[in-house]
């Protein structure tokens, strides 16, 4: 193991809380709204073409610092705890809220009907074992957990190389035309990076300067314009380079903003707000197209913003209301599930 990886599994380090990472996971979960209500808007003819474009710049960096945060915070799992602890806290809360919500966004998007992708029986049957789309980064993150744990073993640098290629290839072209299988390839090298070198990335984080944050910024800005203009954002290695770029100014952003506490406070409660924004976001934008909102003069340029602020808010009181109303199951493993897995895991144990 390289220096600088065992210098990242150091207990003070992995226990260590600093501001930046809660802000940029903040900033992630607030990105990941804002994309969601500018596609549903968009669909509805309620989104300037402008929002469009920006948002298809944004995911450069809002994946990218979405999962190199969660590595971020995953190191002490991967690198210290047993197997059966990482297991039971983390995996098992993962397929769990996942399989939960695959059955509540489809039977809540199937109560006003209408044909997409996330309609009808067999969608919810391929959305379980074959074709999941709704949580997929949860999903993504159960097996980035275990792939990380049952290799880590093998020199950091050597998993960094395997990764990274991985994604240069991915992010070329797109080879399954789904979000979480082409997003296990494309993604795990930046939640392997945050796991590994939480020390190296905290130590140049904690040195930036609000010029040179904003250099870097400015260099993504200017960056993903020109490819974006030239149509080379997603060329081969291109696309892999300015994610990194992404990645550097998403940091850099959190940074710069992590003095605000509200967004820190949200990078804290990503789950819930993940979970439940789409179904929001969807009936919002049902309600205003009832309201006839297409006709309203100038709706294309703030009813998106409005309702990614609506949804945020929204599931955020539902992800604080949970617990109180005995409905914690939504976003946590129930005690059951719990006590199952304990049971099974000691008469593995024993035998």
């Amino acid at each position: 193991m390289s220096d600088t990886a065992a210098s990242a599994s150091a207990p003070r380090t992995l226990s260590e809380r600093i501001p930046w990472p809660d802000a940029a996971r903040g900033l992630a979960i607030a990105l990941v709204v804002f994309h969601h209500a500018i596609q549903f808007t968009g669909e509805a003819g309620l989104s300037e073409p402008v929002w469009g474009i920006l948002t298809e710049f944004l995911r450069t960096m809002r994946m990218p610092l979405f999962f190199m945060a969660a590595g971020l915070f995953a190191g002490k799992w991967v690198l210290v705890a047993p197997w059966r602890d990482m297991l039971r806290s983390k995996v098992l809360l993962f397929v769990w809220v996942f399989a939960i919500w695959v059955l509540i966004r489809w039977g809540t998007f199937n109560l006003i009907p209408r044909q997409n992708e996330e309609s009808g029986w067999l969608n919810l049957v391929l959305h379980f074992f074959i074709w999941p789309l709704g949580g997929w980064f949860i999903l993504a993150l159960a097996i980035f957990f275990v792939v990380a744990k049952a290799t880590a073993r093998v020199d950091p640098r050597i998993q960094l190389a395997v990764a990274a290629l991985f994604a240069l290839i991915w992010f070329g072209g797109e080879y399954f035309d789904n979000r979480a299988w082409d997003g296990l390839f494309m993604f795990y090298v930046f939640f392997i990076f945050g796991c590994y070198w939480r020390t190296w990335i905290n130590a140049r984080a904690s040195a930036l300067k609000w010029w040179s944050a904003g250099a870097i910024i400015v260099a993504w800005v200017i960056a993903g314009g020109v490819l974006g203009y030239l149509h080379l954002g997603d060329a081969p290695v291109i696309g892999f380079a300015l994610r990194l770029l992404g990645l550097a100014a998403g940091v850099a952003l959190a940074v710069m903003l992590s003095g605000i506490k509200p967004l820190r406070s949200l990078g804290t409660k990503t789950l819930p707000i993940y979970m439940v924004h789409s179904i929001i976001v969807f009936y919002a934008v049902s309600a205003l197209v009832a309201l006839g909102a297409p006709s309203w003069q100038g709706a294309g340029w703030w009813v998106p913003l409005a309702v990614a602020a609506f949804a945020l808010v929204v599931s955020l009181g539902i992800g604080n209301l949970a617990p109180r109303v005995h409905a914690g199951w939504l976003f946590a493993t129930p005690v059951w599930l719990t006590s199952l897995y304990n049971r099974l895991s000691n008469r593995t144990t024993a035998r």
